[in-house]
């Protein structure tokens, strides 16, 4: 199946500029001659399409323009359609790809202190360029924290100190 277009030849063997330039039909026979073009033409290949479009192929035959990434390499509905059903029912069964999920693609609160895990940040995770100054601190604001299992000596005065035995 494949969609058809009404063409030149059609008009020109249907339409009015088929008939001679001077009617001699009844009144009832003009009238069809001008609507002849509708009737046999235009009519019959409309429903054609109508048919055609209500197809289960249909969608097959709609041409797409690129949608996105990840569907440039679709050029009709029915393949985008089928990718994304698909791509859908690997999200709902458990599965999203690795890399899938990107900063761009977050809400700027979807993810809380409350969501992360306890032991996913680590120091070995953190930033060394993120000193006090970039997370809006001064000097003065700022203690070492201390954790030991003896009494400290000759630390910092102002320092926080935690001592376990």
């Amino acid at each position: 199946m494949s969609f058809t277009k009404i063409t030149a030849g059609d008009v020109s063997s249907q339409g009015v500029q088929s008939l001679p330039n001077k009617l001699t039909g009844t009144p009832a026979q003009n009238k069809a001659a001008f609507d002849n073009l509708v009737n046999s033409v235009v009519k019959e290949k409309f429903n054609a399409l109508i048919d055609e479009l209500l197809a289960a192929t249909a969608a097959g035959q709609i041409g797409v323009d690129t949608i996105g990434v990840g569907y440039e390499d679709y050029d009709n509905l029915q393949d985008v359609l089928e990718a994304v059903v698909t791509s859908m029912a690997s999200i709902s069964q458990g599965g999203v790809a690795d890399g899938a999920v990107t900063t761009a693609k977050l809400d700027s609160k979807a993810v809380t202190t409350a969501k992360i895990d306890d032991e996913a940040v680590t120091a070995a995770k953190l930033d060394p360029a993120l000193t006090y100054a970039a997370v809006g601190l001064s000097a003065n604001q700022v203690r070492p924290i201390y954790v030991t299992n003896t009494a400290p000596t000759g630390a910092s005065p102002d320092g926080i100190y935690l001592v376990y035995e």
